[in-house]
């Protein structure tokens, strides 16, 4: 890869990783596959004004339900530290076994 987890930093940026989990967007999603398909670059001021860059996922949403703001098969940034509902906001929730968003 172009940029190293460890020389990130020194770069400005935090790698973000890529999960195989995938946001159902409608009905639940049954893919909760927490296994990491890759890294993506992202400069650290960004995602410090956004939550904790340490405990950031990308995932995929899967479903049309939250047309036109998320598309099937969209990325979305998710902060998994955060835990409080935030009036007007998008939230990543797991019931069960399944992923909603």
């Amino acid at each position: 890869p172009w940029m190293s987890p460890e020389a990130a930093p020194s770069m400005g940026y935090s790698l973000v990783p890529k999960v195989k989990a995938r946001l159902a967007a409608g009905s639940g999603s049954l893919e909760t596959d927490g296994n990491i398909e890759g890294y993506y670059a992202f400069k650290l001021d960004f995602l410090k004004r956004k939550g904790r860059p340490n405990r950031m996922v990308l995932m995929d949403v899967a479903g049309d339900s939250m047309e036109p703001v998320l598309m099937d098969r969209d990325s979305v940034l998710i902060d998994e530290s955060q835990h409080e509902i935030i009036a007007g906001g998008i939230f990543a929730v797991g019931i069960e076994h399944e992923v909603y968003v």
